[in-house]
């Protein structure tokens, strides 16, 4: 593998020329140089590293004409400030990741090994790449938008999202886009054991003020595609990052944009109700999925949040799931009774499985890596075959034993919260 190195700074060349030294092969040439030889029919670079400090609009230019004569390969452009208009003009000019140099060195390591097991013969130029499209065409309608919500946190709904996600994905045999709107816990991060190297956030100041400027182009750049088949969309890369206040405008663009992308766009959602970005969401989507558990606290808060929405929101697209369906408890009260209280039908009941959960999170896999024949696992299946539009024949969980007292205070409790 040939890496080749791009800087009119020296320090920065030897910098990066000692970080890569085992590599076969590491060319160096300063930014005056390499339009001439960019344009060679011999070259096999297989990545080019672009500073762009100082020099932001000709290494722009740089990097936009090396990703339109060598779409395959990878450029990454490097820069010693983190500013909105920087990355967003280099991952607009075609940079495949950028990397905040020499703070974030190990960043740059990490991309260099995923590009060599990536990496394939040199070919010859060749037109750009055309946009990301499902099955070779683009959807004929807008992909189905569907959120995820937990009106009380620590409710599941990230471990929710995400599988539903990963069922979507395995079921439709096609990528599934999923956006982590609820950065507070680094959900996305933990479930998949990967750290996000750009997110929504790092181009947020810039869009907010010009949204129609979110292009397919920009939007996969901040995209991560994991081999589960899911493609990550972060607003902050870590709870470290400022959590940037999203505009309407490019709430929307971004969500449209994927449905355009996408068959189905699945979001996490954050706790608090009662934000605009929440009801743009609601809005927005096809289906809302309310995750509660089956203790008195949660359903409470569930039927707080049902109450707002059947005043001021679209009660037709309400998804009642019950988390931890059988948490002891819950062990007297069914899930008819449960639906008599809420005035709402239970779309879905998930299998209490506190140890695979843990296990799952402990080694940043998806449940259905963990154990795939879980009753979990074949509760989210169905969960998602649900959604859609799959009929499934799931039965009816039903529970014995004492239900006068519990019951009366849980019916009472989300009746009158």
């Amino acid at each position: 593998m040939r890496v080749l190195i791009v800087t009119s700074h020296q320090a920065t060349q030897l910098q990066l020329q000692q970080q890569l030294e085992g590599l076969s092969c590491v060319a160096s040439i300063t930014i005056s140089s390499l339009a001439e030889n960019i344009t060679e029919q011999n070259t096999d670079w297989s990545l080019a590293v672009i500073d762009c400090t100082d020099t932001e609009a000709e290494s722009q230019a740089l990097i936009s004409q090396w990703s339109q004569q060598y779409p395959n390969r990878w450029c990454v452009a490097l820069h010693n400030r983190m500013d909105a208009d920087i990355i967003l003009g280099a991952v607009r000019a075609g940079a495949k990741e950028f990397v905040h140099y020499p703070f974030d060195s190990a960043s740059l390591t990490h991309i260099v090994e995923r590009c060599a097991k990536q990496s394939t013969p040199p070919e010859a130029p060749t037109k750009p790449s055309p946009p990301l499209m499902l099955n070779g065409s683009a959807p004929k309608q807008l992909g189905s938008l569907i959120g995820v919500f937990s009106p009380k946190g620590g409710g599941g709904g990230t471990t929710v999202a995400v599988n539903v996600a990963h069922q979507l994905s395995l079921l439709s045999k096609q990528p599934v886009a999923i956006i982590d709107l609820n950065p507070q816990y680094e959900g996305f991060g933990h479930a998949f054991n990967q750290p996000f190297k750009h997110a929504l956030g790092d181009v947020a100041r810039t869009l907010n003020t010009h949204p129609e400027g979110l292009d397919t182009d920009v939007l996969q750049k901040l995209i991560h595609e994991h081999p589960s088949g899911l493609h990550l969309l972060a607003v902050c890369k870590s709870v470290h990052d400022d959590n940037p206040l999203l505009s309407d405008g490019l709430l929307t663009q971004t969500l449209k944009e994927l449905q355009r992308l996408y068959a189905y766009v699945v979001v996490d959602c954050p706790s608090q109700w009662v934000e605009d970005t929440h009801q743009r969401l609601f809005a927005m989507a096809n289906h809302m999925l309310v995750v509660s558990m089956m203790d008195l606290p949660s359903l409470s808060r569930t039927q707080q949040y049902l109450s707002l929405v059947d005043e001021y929101l679209d009660p037709k697209k309400i998804r009642l799931v019950l988390n931890r369906y059988n948490l002891s408890a819950a062990f007297s009260i069914n899930n008819q009774q449960l639906e008599e209280a809420f005035g709402l039908p239970a779309y879905g009941r998930l299998t209490n499985d506190w140890t695979v959960c843990v296990e799952a999170a402990s080694l940043g896999q998806l449940l259905t890596d963990t154990k795939p024949g879980a009753p979990l696992v074949k509760d989210l299946q169905q969960l998602a075959e649900a959604l859609m539009g799959v009929a499934t024949n799931s039965t009816e969980k039903t529970s014995s034993g004492k239900q006068g007292g519990w019951l009366s205070r849980v019916t009472h409790a989300i009746r009158h919260a």
